[in-house]
């Protein structure tokens, strides 16, 4: 059964610049996703089809694609789900956010000493 699953992260830059893990976990798992966040996640997200995106602290929207993705027929949110796994196994290696986490925190604390 295709039922979508919900990840949200806050607007934030440094989040902003990381694939969350939970959609990773989603799209490896083949499920559609309803992400309300910005950034690189919600690139990749609308990039694979894997589930629907809206912009992160928008809550009137968040209820209409909740909505929507409920009325979507079961055929079209395992599409979705298939899509997300295709997209993982693609082109997501495995400890890329960590890898970028490192990265930001480097940067912050470059900017911070300096």
């Amino acid at each position: 059964m295709a039922v979508p699953l919900l990840a949200t992260l806050k607007e934030d830059p440094a989040l902003n610049a990381l694939m969350a893990s939970s959609i990773q976990a989603y799209m490896q798992a083949g499920k559609p996703s309803i992400a309300t966040l910005n950034g690189t996640c919600a690139h990749i997200v609308s990039e694979a089809a894997c589930g629907v995106v809206v912009a992160a602290n928008v809550g009137r929207v968040l209820t209409r694609a909740i909505l929507t993705l409920a009325s979507t027929p079961e055929h079209k949110r395992a599409e979705m789900g298939v899509a997300g796994r295709r997209y993982f196994e693609a082109r997501i290696e495995p400890g890329q956010t960590a890898r970028q986490l490192v990265t930001i925190l480097t940067r912050v604390e470059a900017r911070v000493d300096g």
